[in-house]
């Protein structure tokens, strides 16, 4: 007789005659939680709707109050809506219905219809029914994880599971079964982590699980990561795959020059100790990315021209040159010179030495900067410093008042004049010296 009314109520009217009435009702709530923004149903078929009609939304809010609705109208184990609401979200149904409805295998099948991995709340008779673990498998071949291990092990079943999912193997004691193995590869390459120790070294179901997945070579056996064939033609489509090679292969010149050229920043340091002492690798290497220096053998890290190459393009690779490179004078006045702030780093001693800051001044000014504290607060190397280059007085700022230093600076260069001291630019002896300069 009620649905009967119900089903005679317009539709215009259902929401404000019947579902607000109803919810506010159980919930003793209020228009302000009783939204029309939230409850506007349609009742096609009977009160119950109402309440499945709650379960649609993707709101934890709108979930909650479904859930409470239920238990407090004692709905949970009523076969028809608990059938309703298992296709709506299959979870909460499995969560909260019945010690009986949860175990109704038409209610079941329906829920794993709908999501497979509801197999995690069946107890072990429904979990080792062959009908449902089957259908569970058509849809998500992972809910594998929660069959019965009898049924884990059911070929027929695993057959299924990956040709949906081929990562589905890890849950399987199945090996060494090449046509399931084959099937999960090409499903999902990345199945080769599975695949039985023997199969691994099968060069076809490799093959396979890498065209379907590059990625996948890291799991083949040790004997396919020594392929060359294979190994220089995988590199040629990503280089990323040559840290996986065999060492014997990381030590081929020719494929690393093809990986290197690829991709130097993921494979150079990965390249065996004797082709990192090979110049020409570490010249295309370094000219991808500066920062390899520091992976090339100490020879290499010893050659002018390659470290000189990685710092035009790095300043800070100087760090990696080697100690020996780090202390030729003649070779960091050769780097100073075409970058006067490579000072900056080098050693303590070089940049607290007289002789060498001096023949830099010669060059440039601005290298005074970046001289030792003690040599910049040294007032007898100021002054030969000024005396090679009067410039250095716009880098000298305490000594800009020293007449001698001034005088010095303006000797050699009269538009040092402007850097002097308010005091000396007022000075008669400087003054001269400028004008007479």
């Amino acid at each position: 007789m009620l649905i009967k009314k119900i089903r005679d109520v317009p539709s215009s009217l259902k929401y404000e005659t019947i579902a607000k009435p109803i919810i506010n009702q159980v919930l003793h709530s209020n228009d302000d939680l009783v939204s029309d923004d939230y409850y506007n149903f349609d009742c096609k078929k009977h009160g119950f709707y109402l309440i499945s009609k709650l379960f649609t939304y993707n709101d934890n809010r709108m979930l909650n109050l479904a859930i409470k609705v239920m238990n407090m109208l004692n709905l949970w184990n009523n076969k028809f809506i608990v059938m309703m609401i298992v296709k709506i979200n299959p979870t909460t149904v499995f969560e909260n219905a019945s010690k009986e409805l949860k175990r109704d295998r038409e209610i079941v099948l329906e829920a794993v219809g709908c999501n497979p991995c509801v197999l995690k709340y069946l107890s072990y008779d429904l979990i080792s029914d062959r009908a449902i673990i089957m259908k569970a498998m058509q849809i998500n071949g992972l809910a594998l994880k929660y069959a019965s291990k009898e049924l884990q092990n059911d070929r027929e079943i695993v057959l299924l599971a990956v040709k949906n999912n081929g990562t589905s193997l890890n849950y399987t004691n199945i090996r060494n079964d090449r046509e399931i193995e084959m099937e999960a590869v090409k499903k999902n390459g990345l199945a080769l982590e599975y695949v039985s120790h023997h199969l691994s070294n099968d060069k076809e179901i490799v093959l396979t699980a890498i065209n379907q997945d590059l990625n996948a070579f890291i799991y083949a056996s040790i004997e396919i990561q020594n392929d060359r064939e294979l190994v220089l033609e995988l590199v040629k489509k990503s280089a990323w795959i040559f840290q996986f090679a065999s060492k014997e292969l990381r030590g081929d010149r020719e494929i690393v020059t093809e990986a290197i050229k690829r991709n130097a920043y993921c494979v150079y340091r990965h390249v065996s100790k004797e082709l990192r002492n090979d110049r020409q690798l570490a010249l295309i290497a370094i000219k991808q990315h500066a920062s390899l220096l520091e992976y090339a053998s100490e020879e290499i890290r010893n050659d002018r021209e390659i470290v000189m190459e990685a710092i035009r393009r790095d300043e800070q690779t100087l760090e990696m040159a080697s100690d020996q490179l780090k202390s030729d004078k003649s070779f960091l006045l050769e780097i100073v010179q075409q970058n006067s702030q490579m000072l900056e780093y080098f050693s303590d001693e070089l940049r607290n030495d007289k002789e060498f800051i001096l023949e830099l001044v010669k060059k440039s000014a601005s290298t005074i900067k970046y001289a030792s504290y003690n040599l910049r607060n040294d007032r007898e190397f100021i002054l030969k410093a000024v005396k090679l280059n009067g410039m250095v007085l716009k880098y000298a700022t305490l000594f800009r008042n020293d007449r001698e230093i001034v005088l010095e600076s303006i000797k050699q260069d009269i538009n040092t004049y402007e850097y002097a001291s308010r005091d000396l630019k007022k000075d008669r002896e400087v003054l001269l010296e400028k004008l007479f300069n």
